[in-house]
């Protein structure tokens, strides 16, 4: 009869040694999903701004004048990745940019976010396909 009830040393870091490898790739994949997550909000805070300008349109027959202020929308995002702006802002015409704050500035794909009065999404990053990576 066998009396060996245990686990081996070998084993023991045979076992262990897997576990550190598969938790190696765990922090990459985190810091990504943080990163994208954040870059969600500011393209939802970019779409509420632009709907916001555009009933301010409906009142004044103009963008002229309207600001973060006057809007009642705050310039940076809820968790505060992003700062919102109004870059451009002409009679008929907008452009509206969000800029990455703190450890967001890390994403290097897309960098600052753009939406413009014709509904065209843009990015400053590297990534070839803005409107498919970054929104």
């Amino acid at each position: 009869m066998d009396q060996n009830k245990g686990f081996s040393l070998t084993e023991i870091i045979i076992v262990l040694l897997i576990i550190g490898i598969l938790c190696s790739f765990a922090p990459p994949n985190y810091h990504r999903a943080l990163i994208k997550s954040h870059r969600s909000e500011a393209t939802v805070a970019l779409e509420n701004l632009s709907l916001s300008l555009e009933h301010y349109y409906n009142i004044h027959h103009s963008y002229c004048g309207a600001s973060l202020e006057k809007l009642s929308i705050p310039d940076l995002t809820k968790s505060r990745y992003y700062e919102l702006s109004i870059q451009q802002l002409r009679n008929n015409r907008f452009v509206l940019d969000a800029k990455p704050l703190a450890s967001q500035t890390r994403d290097t794909e897309c960098g600052t976010l753009s939406l413009d009065s014709l509904g065209n999404e843009g990015a400053s990053g590297y990534s070839s396909n803005p409107q498919q990576d970054c929104w």
